[in-house]
């Protein structure tokens, strides 16, 4: 059990919409120095999607700091990215003043911490049977077009309390039992003959069956919110779920308009689950597609952050279109890291949470396969392991042995599997702890990496009576440059840095009360990719400077402003 000072917080447990909204509130009320609670939006039922804003506010406010976001359960089955992403603001708020590490990212870093996209989603998945949930809405078919389809629904038939398989003797069957496990279901070989087989089906009902073929009902809750975002969109039914348009739905809408509306925001993780890897830009192209932009210092960057990410969290970053992608002649789009990048022109990682065939000891992602994994095709051999690995680590719980039961429409048939809260989600317990424990650092490793504009020196030089040259040195002390992304350049998104004097009882003798600084680069340009051999010339710090008329004890302000760097302010006396 971790505590929050006098709140107890159970990360062994899934919370539900309250719970949620009842701990956000609980800890910003707690931590008002440090967090504030806002809604973004509501959900269609009326539920607010809520972003926790981290930052020492003794320190200045969080629009004056290079910013990261963080957000969970985009895709409404996927709730231990909800969890992870509350455990995140947790640590960040209780290891304030205690880590160094923690209390110098909050005085320099904001935080935007997006526990829920999906609250209506989420709710449907934690409180009812259903699993194959996306979205808390029926999509793409109204309630009066899904029952004139045909084909099995969800439902749990039995009323066990599981949505699970049905396995029905069928000798054209594809699958057969296991002689080492009559619990295991496997693919039937080519030319095999001669044995019991089965077909294979989700528990459920069959809508308007005429008593012949079986067939798979659409889904009813079928929107894919991370297909809605508006780069690389490809619009439904080419890839399923998307939405009509971009950003046709009002929880990625107000994600997409809250960070447009915090410019300082540059970069971004968001907690999906399940497998074990971080699937990174782009989701419709490779790798190559960086260099024939001429974002080739992106590229390099982004390959180091997989090395970080690797070390951090010991999951695979991996290419979303190499790795990730089924068919790669079907890419998919409309992502939150693809609309960062594309869009907004900041980079960042999508987290696929829980790997319970690692766990199992089948292997990690890319070790027993990648995407070409499935859990409905195991071989024997994996499936005893991942069998053996529930007996032990589970006790037992995470499947269901088949039982015989009397379907309605179908007769015999027996019912067991996978319960929800095994594959694609831990259950509860330590397991989802563990999960929210090794996930958080790396979020905290890439925020620290952001640029970080200071005022490293100012300089007074009297020239001649009452006349100064005032000269200003501005230092980013980032990982990366004030202009985030290459891209960021190339499309115009990138905005100068602004110094600013500013004076009451003095006049400038020539120029304005503000310079502009085009960019600082960050110690990322100097990575082995970057540059064919090291240069001596520092391109991290810049010297500009003003002549003023003015008194001797006159007062000055000093304000560098950089839109991803943040703000730093320095005041002087003359005193020559």
């Amino acid at each position: 059990m971790a505590k929050c000072s006098e709140l107890k917080i159970d990360f062994k447990h899934y919370l539900t919409y309250e719970e949620l909204t009842d701990i956000l509130k609980k800890m910003a009320n707690r931590y008002p120095d440090l967090a504030k609670l806002v809604s973004i939006g509501k959900s269609p039922k009326g539920r607010d999607i809520w972003i926790v804003k981290i930052t020492s506010y003794k320190t200045g406010t969080d629009k004056e700091k290079p910013g990261f976001y963080i957000d969970g359960n985009t895709h409404a089955a996927e709730v231990t990215g909800s969890m992870a992403a509350v455990y995140t603001i947790w640590h960040l708020l209780t290891k304030y003043g205690e880590d160094p590490y923690v209390t110098e990212l909050l005085n320099t870093r904001s935080f935007y911490i997006n526990p829920r996209v999906d609250p209506d989603g989420a709710e449907l998945f934690l409180t009812t049977k259903y699993r194959r949930t996306h979205g808390g809405r029926l999509y793409p078919l109204s309630e009066d077009e899904w029952k004139r389809e045909e084909g099995i629904y969800e439902e749990d038939i039995d009323e066990d309390g599981h949505i699970l398989q049905m396995r029905i003797k069928d000798p054209n069957g594809d699958y057969k039992v296991s002689e080492k496990d009559s619990r295991l279901m496997l693919k039937r070989d080519p030319d095999e003959t001669g044995s019991s087989y089965y077909r294979l089906y989700t528990e459920g009902n069959i809508l308007n069956w005429d008593g012949k073929e079986i067939k798979t009902a659409p889904r009813k809750y079928g929107l894919n919110l991370n297909r809605n975002f508006p780069a690389e969109f490809f619009p439904h039914p080419q890839v399923v779920g998307a939405g009509p348009y971009p950003l046709s739905e009002p929880e990625t809408r107000a994600v997409a308009d809250f960070m447009r509306l915090h410019p300082n925001i540059g970069g971004l993780l968001t907690y999906h689950t399940y497998g074990g890897l971080l699937p990174r830009l782009f989701d419709a192209h490779p790798d190559q597609y960086f260099i024939d932009q001429g974002w080739e210092k992106d590229y390099a960057f982004i390959k180091a952050l997989d090395k970080l990410a690797e070390r951090a969290t010991g999951y695979p970053a991996v290419s979303s279109f190499k790795e990730f992608t089924r068919d790669q002649k079907k890419p998919r789009g409309g992502t939150t890291d693809c609309y960062a990048y594309l869009i907004l022109g900041f980079m960042g990682y999508c987290f696929e949470l829980w790997d319970a065939a690692g766990r199992a000891g089948l292997g990690k992602y890319r070790e027993r396969g990648g995407i070409n994994f499935q859990e409905s095709s195991l071989k024997e051999e994996q499936g005893l392991k991942l069998l053996a690995w529930n007996d032990e680590a589970l006790d037992g719980n995470g499947f269901s042995n088949w039982k015989a039961f009397n379907h309605p429409q179908l007769g015999s048939v027996e019912i067991g599997g996978w319960k929800k809260f095994t594959i694609r989600n831990p259950p509860s317990g330590k397991f989802l702890e563990e999960e929210c424990e090794n996930a958080f650092t790396f979020s905290l490793k890439h925020a620290s990496l952001l640029p970080s504009i200071q005022i490293a020196d100012v300089k007074v030089t009297s020239i001649s009576t009452g006349i100064f040259r005032i000269e200003v040195t501005i230092e980013n002390q980032g990982f990366l440059p004030t202009n985030i992304s290459q891209l960021a350049l190339k499309k115009g998104l990138a905005k100068p840095i602004v110094v600013e004097i500013e004076f009451n009882d003095a006049e400038l003798v020539t120029g304005r009360k503000w310079i502009k600084i085009d960019r600082l680069e960050g110690r990322s340009e100097r990575l082995p990719e970057m540059i064919a051999q090291p240069s001596a010339s520092d391109r991290t710090r810049k010297t500009v400077e003003w002549l003023l008329k003015a008194k001797k004890n006159s007062k000055i302000k000093i304000k560098a402003i950089s839109e991803k760097a943040g703000t730093d302010k320095r005041e002087i006396k003359i005193e020559l």
